[in-house]
């Protein structure tokens, strides 16, 4: 190969390399958890909240002793945990849980709630999942849906007086190249004709 060739050769390296090590850009995540809430005639009640601080970490909250005139729970907690970085790495999960549900007056009752939501980046890659959603002995109706820990089909429809009630609620979007991952879930979720909501078990989940 002569000297011409030589510097041609290295000039066609060169161009390359900007196409195939393109950076990869940086992530942020997102995250909240929310225990139980109540909307009735138009007034929101919610307990245990937490929200991802900006730029990432933790944050929790909790409740005991629930009560509204909807709803009973012994105890609520909600936890949010994650972090991201400039090499398009990270992992966000949001997790919300409640013991001893009663909505009601016994209509739709559970000895445990939980939803989780969980997204992860590695690269130009997103995924997320609801691995660990459950609900424990649950009774719709006065009829026990199932004993011991059940994960509900997602977006599983069950009438009751007065309306309806979604289980196990999902919603997903992005999971292709830079895009990134959006997961939500209510485990639980009363709609009312009367435009009254309860959700119990709802967590968000984000990295973009």
């Amino acid at each position: 190969m002569n000297r011409s060739m030589k510097i041609l050769g290295v000039g066609l390296l060169l161009a390359a390399v900007p196409l195939t090590a393109q950076k990869i850009a940086s992530r942020t995540v997102t995250g909240s958890s929310l225990a139980v809430s109540v909307k009735h005639a138009g007034v929101m009640q919610q307990f245990a909240v937490a929200a991802l601080p900006a730029g990432g970490g933790q944050a929790s909250d909790d409740a005991t002793g629930v009560s509204t005139n909807q709803l009973s729970s012994a105890s609520a907690a909600a936890v949010t945990a994650g972090e991201a970085d400039s090499d398009g790495l990270g992992s966000q999960q949001s997790v919300a849980t409640a013991s001893t549900v009663n909505l009601m007056n016994g209509m739709i009752t559970a000895d445990r709630v939980v939803g989780i939501a969980s997204v992860t980046a590695s690269g130009r890659q997103a995924a997320g999942d609801f691995d660990g959603s459950v609900i424990t002995n649950l009774t719709v109706n006065g009829t026990l849906v199932s004993a011991g820990d059940y994960t509900p089909a997602p977006n599983t429809r069950m009438n009751i007086p007065g309306g309806y009630v979604v289980l196990n609620e999902q919603t997903s979007n992005g999971g292709h190249g830079n895009r990134g991952m959006s997961m939500a879930v209510n485990m639980i979720h009363v709609y009312l004709a009367t435009g009254d909501e309860i959700v119990v078990g709802s967590a968000s989940s984000s990295i973009q």
